[in-house]
């Protein structure tokens, strides 16, 4: 799933190119339910890139080199789960498949209560977290590969903790000053 982290598309952009009030930022974000984002694995915010730099720079690893690093993490999981991919495993299974280290199960605990993840989010979390494991060829999931995948899975949060998007981004949101003067103060909660 793909989304906007504002109707404009530009909200967290370096150049400050977003014409949206905040307003319409929350309004646009709290389109998506908490169900679906949690049903999310991966939330990451890809900025633009400017055409100068797409055609200047060749691609980091090349198609072939990618497609044989998966076919191995692929290969690893199967020998690891009888036959299955760590995306294909049933919850019975998972937590056997990521071995977790001592550090990792403590601070998984942690994590599980104070974000208040569901069973679903948890299943997953680990699911990903063996895959990483599996690309730095590890035989267990440690602390780093699950730090890395709950940094990845969580999305923005507002000012009340609730979730506002399911993107991830490297600058926090900036709002022209002109567009935060038009925004409507705040009404107090009660």
């Amino acid at each position: 799933m793909a989304t906007l982290p504002c109707p404009c598309g530009n909200a967290g952009e370096p150049d400050g190119a977003c014409r949206c009030s905040p307003t319409m930022v929350l309004r646009h974000r709290a389109r998506i339910s908490a169900a679906v984002i949690d049903r999310i694995d991966l939330s990451v915010r890809v900025p633009f890139v400017p055409a100068e730099r797409r055609l200047a720079s060749p691609p980091a690893l090349a198609f072939a080199a990618v497609r044989a690093r998966v076919a191995d993490v692929q290969a690893r999981s199967r020998a690891r789960n009888d036959g299955c991919l760590n995306a294909e495993l049933p919850p019975a299974r998972i937590a056997d498949a990521a071995r977790l280290a001592a550090t990792a199960r403590d601070w998984l605990a942690r994590a599980i209560d104070r974000l208040r993840l569901s069973l679903r989010a948890h299943h997953r979390l680990l699911r990903v977290a063996r895959t990483l494991a599996d690309l730095e060829g590890a035989d267990a999931v440690e602390l780093p590969h699950l730090v890395r995948t709950l940094a990845w899975r969580e999305p923005e949060r507002g000012d009340d903790g609730a979730p506002v998007a399911p993107v991830r981004s490297a600058a926090p949101l900036r709002v022209p000053a002109a567009r935060r003067a038009e925004a409507p103060p705040r009404r107090p909660t009660p």
